[in-house]
């Protein structure tokens, strides 16, 4: 069974997969060890809902440490963020029961983690290929910035035949049908898309010019 709140950091991964190779309890046990202490919590209105917290780096440096995982969140960066959402998403769950608010449903949305404070800068022509899918930091002016789109994450298919409902993913917004109905002895491989069950997420690309000086002004 998915641990509560899996789907929401992690929607297009597998869960037996991404346990068989990460320590994720781990992870969420010393994150939430981590927000225990986070001010966004102590001062946040729990009869609202949190959208957002903010982490130090440094401190989330520690606690991997501490878990003999110092690299991790270089090395996996997602997996890491991934966690942290959901330490949070526990985290707040606690205060709100401790509170007898669990009934209040307001609790039903992501809470999003951002890490500041990454300062190991690299310059851009040493970004190579083994650099892929890892936690970076560059150094740049904004030159252009394109606009603010939605990015479809999910979206529910309907067969034709049996009329099973697919939760279909999709990789950085790339649309793509299921390949076969889920259904024992269903072989249907056409489907409706119910578009208005998509999830999408805001996306916006910018480009820039990096800068020659690293020194601090």
């Amino acid at each position: 069974r998915k641990m509560e709140g899996w789907d929401l950091y992690f929607p297009t991964e597998d869960y037996e997969a991404v346990l068989e190779k990460h320590p994720i309890q781990l992870l969420i046990d010393i994150f939430s060890q981590l927000l225990r202490s986070c001010s966004d919590f102590e001062e946040a209105n729990l009869a609202k809902p949190i959208r957002c917290i903010q982490v130090g780096y440094e401190s989330v440096l520690s606690a991997l440490q501490e878990a003999q995982l110092p690299d991790y969140f270089v090395t996996f960066p997602s997996v890491t963020i991934g966690c942290l959402g959901l330490a949070a998403f526990r985290r707040l769950r606690e205060l709100r029961d401790a509170a007898g608010m669990a009934n209040v449903g307001v609790f039903a949305e992501k809470v999003s983690v951002r890490v500041f404070g990454f300062d190991q800068l690299m310059r851009v022509r040493d970004v190579k290929a083994d650099r892929i899918g890892q936690l970076i930091a560059i150094r740049g002016t904004v030159i252009r910035v394109g606009n603010i789109t939605p990015l479809v994450q999910s979206m529910t298919f309907t067969c034709c035949v049996c009329e099973a409902k697919i939760e279909q993913f999709f990789s950085e917004g790339r649309y793509c049908r299921p390949s076969s109905c889920p259904a024992p002895r269903c072989v249907s491989r056409v489907f409706v898309p119910d578009r208005s069950s998509c999830r999408t997420v805001d996306f916006q690309s910018i480009k820039i010019q990096e800068l020659l000086e690293y020194d601090d002004p």
